[in-house]
């Protein structure tokens, strides 16, 4: 909880990249609260019980400067995460199916092979970061990255191809030539998402189960 009196002693000097402490890591609630408590200190500040102004003295008026560098932080913070969260929310109903496919295990993914070239880029991304590709170098991670933004179907690929239950399942595949039997439910659904994006897009070949696309970049 923040306390005005932590506020002795401080100028907007001490205020070091722009941005006081005392806004950074707040969620937007905490950034309302925090607005609302310095403003009730400097209103005490600037005037009386009775309504009066007062006359500051210099660390007063010090005081009083930092409050507000905090109080326009604060609220420059709230307004950029308005706008932030309006962008998302105008996102095409295919582009938020897409979304909720990729958080929720893909069961069905044609939308993927309509996305846009951008939307299928940032999608893809971050999968990349959600996963933070944790098996690879980070000289593989660059390369990845590197082909997703170059080519739009590598990155619809890597949306449909790099989750748990499509690896497990395509291991099994390229082990098992009666693996299919042997998927769990999971597996299976993971499949028949890559079966219905393959079949809905003009660019992703014919045949067979696509390697999981981190892997195959990695081995090229």
């Amino acid at each position: 909880m923040f306390d005005p009196e932590e506020l002795r002693g401080k100028t907007v000097a001490d205020i070091q990249g722009g941005t006081p402490e005392e806004v950074r890591n707040k969620t937007p609630e905490e950034l309302r609260n925090l607005i609302e408590v310095i403003d009730a200190h400097l209103r005490s500040l600037h005037q009386t019980d009775t309504g009066e102004l007062r006359d500051l003295d210099d660390a007063e008026q010090s005081a009083f400067n930092y409050g507000i560098a905090i109080r326009e932080a604060a609220l420059a913070r709230i307004e950029n995460h308005r706008k932030v969260s309006d962008v998302f929310a105008r996102r095409p109903e295919a582009v938020k199916r897409a979304y909720a496919h990729i958080r929720n295990g893909l069961d069905d993914v044609g939308s993927v092979a309509r996305m846009s070239g951008f939307e299928a880029r940032d999608a893809a991304l971050r999968k990349l970061d959600d996963r933070s590709s944790a098996y690879l170098r980070d000289d593989e991670k660059v390369h990845v990255e590197q082909q997703v933004r170059r080519n739009p179907d590598v990155a619809r690929r890597i949306i449909v191809t790099e989750n748990d239950a499509y690896r497990s399942a395509w291991m099994k595949a390229v082990t098992d030539p009666r693996a299919s039997d042997l998927f769990d439910d999971e597996e299976r659904n993971a499949m028949r998402a890559y079966a219905e994006y393959r079949a809905a897009s003009s660019s992703s070949g014919s045949g067979g189960y696509g390697v999981p696309v981190e892997r195959e970049l990695v081995a090229a």
